[in-house]
């Protein structure tokens, strides 16, 4: 690991026996170092069955860095349980690599947050060109990104395949802000008819109930999810041959509004230039592709949604305010 060390000069005016004198005085500045990390040499493997604690050992080991973790091609199993991700972290994955988990087991990639507030959760994560895959043998498999008190976090270009949680989402986003979700795919929602409206993508609060992956030492403080930005992106079903086998996942939304709205409402959400196709209709006006129960602030924009072989929807996009007062916008 090179550590390039900089400096800035101070310069100091001095009059002493009426001569102008200047001084230099160097004084480091501290700053993060940039660590490359190539994940399978350093022990993540295409030839075991379980990668947990070989990844969370990988993040681990340079806790304190600026670390991009390369993944090189290959697809790598992984096992129940929930990975601790960190701040200033970025993964990079080579064609062709890919996450992956069967059996019916569940994956959660934790974004923890061991302080109360926005800024107690951890920051500067980034996905390029990941791939998460799930199946259903044996029971739904699926990858979550569990996500409390997050900032800064940027998916770019990803793709999840058949790895929605039956009862839950991609990616949780909850009581945080600044999320931005580019040029991703994402595939299929495996679900029965008591759980058809979970969002692929959810936007929520900081709420121990309403996490994926729930932290024994974290903190929950109801503040809502703000500035979250998903463009470009497609919603796709999974197929069997020319039949839908998994609708397109239900793209974005929430669902409950916390402890009454009083410490703020989601607001400041963005869904634009994005793609869904054969989304499962909905025949009734209380339920659509895309829900919100009070939000403000609200872009939706330049979609496209596309009914290839299903029929379409009576409703795709639903906004209901339920509180009855207003509310004050926390930032």
């Amino acid at each position: 690991m090179l550590i390039d060390k900089k400096f800035k000069i101070i310069v100091r005016l001095t009059l002493l026996l009426s001569i102008n004198i200047i001084m230099f005085t160097l004084s480091p500045i501290h700053s993060l170092a940039d660590t490359l990390i190539n994940a399978k040499t350093a022990g993540l493997s295409t030839s075991v069955s379980n990668n947990n604690q070989r990844l969370q050992k990988i993040i681990d080991s340079h806790s304190k860095d600026k670390t991009t973790i390369y993944i090189p091609k290959g697809t790598y199993l992984f096992g129940n349980g929930g990975i601790l991700l960190r701040s200033n972290l970025t993964f990079n994955f080579a064609a062709g690599a890919t996450f992956k988990i069967n059996n019916g087991q569940v994956l959660y990639f934790v974004y923890s947050s061991p302080r109360a507030g926005y800024t107690g959760g951890i920051r500067n994560v980034t996905w390029n060109n990941a791939t998460f895959v799930g199946n259903d043998i044996n029971g739904q498999s699926s990858i979550t990104q569990s996500l409390n008190h997050a900032q800064q976090v940027h998916f770019n270009n990803n793709t999840f395949y058949n790895c929605e949680k039956p009862n839950g989402h991609f990616l949780d986003i909850d009581g945080s802000r600044n999320i931005f979700i580019n040029q991703s795919k994402f595939y299929g929602f495996n679900t029965d008819e008591h759980n058809d409206y979970k969002e692929g993508i959810q936007i929520d609060y900081s709420d121990r109930t309403a996490m994926s992956y729930a932290v024994s030492s974290d903190q929950y403080d109801e503040l809502p999810s703000y500035n979250i930005y998903v463009n470009n992106n497609y919603f796709l079903p999974v197929m069997s041959g020319q039949q839908i086998k998994y609708y397109a996942p239900n793209p974005i939304g929430e669902h409950a509004v916390y402890n009454d709205g009083k410490s703020g409402v989601i607001h400041n959400i963005n869904f634009t230039n994005n793609v869904v196709i054969d989304p499962k209709p909905r025949p009734n006006i209380n339920r659509a592709t895309i829900n919100f129960n009070g939000v403000n602030n609200i872009t939706i924009q330049k979609n496209r949604f596309i009914n290839i072989h299903t029929t379409g929807s009576a409703n795709y996009i639903r906004i209901y305010n339920p509180i009855k007062k207003s509310v004050s916008l926390k930032a």
